[in-house]
């Protein structure tokens, strides 16, 4: 088709292509003459060539013309004609007028011999026609009609559906249901039954390759088990002549699941046979909203009233108007369609008032639930089912009859939906009210509603028939005036009780007193003051009174603030003193400048919570070091021996902490990974004993080792493993705390600790690079003084023994402590001396209990909360030390972690489809509720 239209000269050089027959020839170029495949513009080239041959031809063939324009789908020609002699005739004319105009027709298809064999096999300008043979046809009847496929010699429509997969996720089950095709919906039962699997998958967040629950399993095994019977369906393809009587009838039904139409045709035959058919149907899943079976059956109405509609459109004045019926089970719709659609809420009115302009002469009916053929397609069923369900495929049986049998409902009035009009009597009085201003609080914009309103003025003036501008933006001098009588309204609803003593002559309340008002010539409330001497601008001098927290004041004072550049308090109030009094005017401008999205995230106030609860691994007493705190310090150099121009590599301290009596042991580390830290951990506990937890902040090389340990006691608790080893300490394993990303303060233990440690090292090293065992030896020192710190506050009393230090509990005293006098040579009784140790321990706890506790007992700083309480939902600013506060990322809280008093301390925050866990000091609440 493509290749017989001919394209304009002048276009043709937009058509042009390169090409050689092989590489031994110069590239020559080509322009294609002709409609060229591939192009955006053929199709629309080919169908306005094929309607202008139309149009030229229509005198000579007046039918074949029609049909070109009305029966032409892209290159196909799908049309009929009432007899074989008609169509035969319309045959000759198609062939005679595409050969006007160069065209040959392929592929002839009927359900007719006698057409088939007019088709002579070559034409008269020996092209050949191709076509199938009759005999050829009933051998295999089925062909693709637009997608649809048609059993010529029983003129019926047929479906064929075979699955390809056998898998079960949400991308194979879309993939098998998009291959039904039913444009007419004439399956709409069973894809209906599809369509909710679909949804169902939705609801339950299934990802595309994952296996879906196994209730949906179940239901999509049984779908494709009976798709292949969907092949036995078979629907009529010719349903009328023109000589028939035909009636149009439409059924809509909804539930929970779905709501559905369908449209059959009542044809009279000449002998005064009825029969129905089903023209078409379309369903929808009813929506994961959840709405009322009432206006599901409403929505249900509405689709049918649109299938009609495009069925009429089609049919044209085949179908008498008085001819048409909707049918609906549903009394309310009913009782609905039948009044006023004023009577009813708005959802229910607007679908009312597109039903009857869509079919303004239907005549509703209603219809029994059992003979709904609707009810089948709102609810779905398997193919099994469909096959024996003959009211889908004839309609209800009561439509064979006479229309004097058909069903008859007494109709019914219903309060649903109903529209709740109350008529309000105001009575009229000249002051005016807080109605008059409840305008100004609809808007957030001063210019926005200083335009609506002048908007306003301008109709109220054509109104009044008063010439108005003809431009279609608003004026200064509209915009001043506008926003005038706006203030004029407020001083009038709120200064009324003042007004009217000022025009008394008497003494306004205490909020003026002070501003000695007056009310000048157009009626405004200005400051009288004590400067009207001055050579300032009358506005300067007497300002307009605004009253504070007013929304047209907080409208006025965010519009100065923003147009002069997000000015601060005192510069925004000296611009606006020079034409307006607000009362209480600076703290309503600070007030304002605060809520300012724009400043407060160029300036943000962090959350602080109060000082949490100290946890219980530091309250109670436990073996030294049972529970650890672990951090890192460095890098620091070391030289791998004294020789001159020793390497220089680089080292880590690992700083290991006490919960309990803060003790401290110092490992050097050669590298900041997982290895090197499990390296420094297995000398760690050789020394100290095993770690029942261990807490730190969320380094990758800690993240690492605790992955790495979890898999190491998951080898261990295999009891073949334990059998060998016979180690009761390896069933337990260690426990490992994370504190929060960037909460630093969480871990202030060990922090402390790495400082402790950074200040004597630095003291004793200064610029130095010592070598790996001078390293070694100086952590030992560090750490005996460090462990030998009181941890009590020292007494000025010389009678006081000696303060509590972590050393204590490590060996028995101070490890800086002169020796003691040698005892070796008195004999005590074994029992005592064994008495005499466990006193001493004991000794310690309790002045650990009695001293240590009550130290820490205080709260150095965070008293209490500070900012507004967190929750979620929240929109907040995500701070970050390494941009500058404007580049600040927004999210949203998605969870609250309260701590164990209550107070909300962590944070877990969405930002796109990314979720962050931070400490509630690293947000800032953004100022918008």
């Amino acid at each position: 088709m493509y290749r017989n239209i001919l394209v304009r000269d002048t276009d043709r050089d937009f058509q042009r292509i390169v090409w050689r027959t092989s590489p031994d020839e110069p590239i020559r170029d080509y322009r294609l003459r002709t409609v060229t495949f591939g192009v955006s513009s053929s199709p629309y080239l080919a169908l306005r060539t094929m309607r202008q041959l139309a149009l030229d031809e229509a005198t000579r063939f007046p039918r074949a013309s029609q049909v070109i324009i009305g029966d032409i789908f892209v290159d196909d020609i799908v049309s009929g004609d009432n007899t074989e002699a008609e169509a035969l005739a319309l045959q000759q004319e198609l062939i005679s007028i595409c050969q006007a105009a160069g065209f040959t027709l392929h592929k002839w298809h009927s359900n007719s011999p006698a057409l088939l064999a007019a088709v002579q096999p070559t034409s008269s300008h020996g092209e050949r026609h191709h076509y199938v043979p009759f005999a050829e046809m009933e051998n295999d009847m089925k062909t693709k009609v637009l997608g649809l496929q048609w059993n010529s010699n029983s003129d019926s429509f047929t479906f064929s559906v075979q699955i390809t997969s056998n898998k079960c996720t949400k991308r194979s089950i879309l993939s098998e249901i998009a291959r039904i095709y039913d444009p007419l919906g004439l399956l709409s039962p069973v894809t209906i039954f599809a369509k909710h699997l679909i949804q169902l998958l939705w609801i339950a967040r299934v990802d595309w390759d994952e296996h879906p629950p196994q209730d949906i399993i179940n239901s999509w095994a049984s779908f494709t088990n009976e798709l292949p019977l969907l092949s036995k369906v078979t629907f009529p393809r010719h349903v009328f002549t023109h000589t028939h009587s035909v009636q149009l009838h439409g059924f809509s039904d909804a539930s929970e699941k779905a709501y559905a139409a369908c449209v059959y045709l009542r044809v009279r035959g000449d002998m005064g046979a009825v029969d129905t058919y089903l023209l078409l149907a379309k369903t929808r899943v009813a929506p994961t909203k959840r709405m009322s079976i009432p206006r599901l059956e409403l929505m249900a109405a509405l689709l049918l009233s649109r299938l009609m509609k495009a069925t009429l459109n089609i049919y044209g004045n085949c179908i008498p108007r008085d001819q048409i019926y909707g049918w609906s089970d549903s009394s309310v719709v009913l009782a609905w369609l039948r009044s006023s659609p004023h009577e009813w809420k708005t959802f229910v009115s607007n679908r009312i008032t597109e039903i009857i302009s869509n079919i303004p002469y239907c005549r509703w009916r209603h219809v029994p639930s059992a003979d709904n053929p609707a009810d089948a397609a709102s609810r779905g069923m398997l193919p099994a089912n469909f096959l024996h369900h003959s009211i889908w495929f004839r309609g209800p049986h009561f439509l064979k009859k006479d229309e004097a049998t058909w069903p008859v409902f007494k109709a019914t009035q219903t309060q649903e939906e109903k529209r709740n009009i109350a008529i309000v009597s105001n009575p009229c009085t000249s002051s005016s009210t807080n109605d008059d201003v409840e305008i100004i609080s609809r808007y957030s914009s001063l210019g926005k509603l200083v335009r609506v309103t002048a908007l306003l003025f301008r109709f109220y003036k054509k109104c009044k028939k008063v010439q108005t501008p003809l431009s279609k933006h608003i004026s200064v001098t509209e915009f001043n005036f506008t926003l005038n009588r706006l203030i004029f309204l407020v001083q009038q609803s709120v200064f009324r009780d003042d007004i009217y003593n000022l025009s008394k002559g008497k003494l306004p309340s205490n909020q003026l007193r002070r501003l000695n008002p007056f009310i000048d010539s157009n009626n405004f409330v200005r400051v009288g003051g004590r400067i009207h001497k001055s050579l300032l601008p009358y506005e300067s001098k007497h300002q307009l009174i605004l009253p504070k927290k007013h929304p047209l004041s907080i409208l006025i004072i965010n519009y100065t603030h923003v147009s002069h550049l997000h000015a601060g308090a005192q510069s925004t109030q000296y611009i606006l003193l020079q034409k307006y009094w607000i009362l209480s005017g600076r703290d309503v401008i600070r007030q304002c400048i605060h809520r300012c999205v724009r400043c407060f995230r160029a300036c943000p106030v962090r959350q602080q919570p109060s000082m949490g609860p100290l946890p219980a691994s530091r309250l109670r007493p436990e073996r030294p070091f049972l529970k650890t705190a672990v951090d890192f310090a460095g890098p620091f150099y070391v030289r791998a021996n004294k020789v001159r121009n020793a390497k220089i590599v680089k080292c880590y301290v690992c700083v290991f902490v006490c919960m309990c009596v803060k003790a401290i042991h110092l490992e050097i580390v050669s590298e900041l990974t997982t290895e090197g830290f499990l390296a420094a951990l297995r000398r760690f506990t050789s020394r100290r004993g095993l770690c029942k937890d261990i807490y730190s902040d969320c380094g990758k090389n800690f993240i690492g080792c605790d992955r790495y340990l979890k898999d190491l006691y998951a080898f261990l608790r295999n009891d073949t493993v334990q059998g060998a080893l016979q180690n009761k300490t390896l069933e337990e394993g260690i426990t490992w705390h994370f504190q929060p990303p960037y909460a630093s303060h969480f871990g202030g233990l060990f922090e402390a600790g790495v400082k402790s440690f950074k200040h004597h090292f630095h003291r004793v090293v200064g610029p130095r690079i010592l070598t790996y065992d001078e390293m070694h030896t100086l952590l030992c020192q560090i750490e005996a003084v460090l462990n030998s710190r009181p941890l009590c506050i020292l007494s000025s009393d010389a009678q006081d023994p000696l303060p509590l230090t972590p050393s204590h509990f490590l060996i028995g005293e101070p490890l800086t402590a002169i020796p003691d006098v040698s005892l070796v040579d008195e004999n005590p009784g074994r029992l005592f001396r064994w008495r005499l140790i466990q006193q001493s321990v004991q000794h310690f706890w309790k002045k650990w209990s009695l001293e240590y506790l009550h130290e820490i007992q205080q709260r150095g700083k965070w008293f209490t909360n500070r900012g507004n309480p967190v929750r979620e939902g929240m929109i907040v600013v995500v701070c970050d030390d390494n941009l500058p506060p404007l580049q600040w990322r927004l999210a949203r809280v998605h969870h609250l972690h309260p701590g164990s008093d209550g107070i909300t301390r962590v944070v877990t925050l969405q930002i796109g489809k990314t979720y962050l866990k931070r400490p509630v000091n690293k947000i800032c609440p953004l100022p918008i509720e």
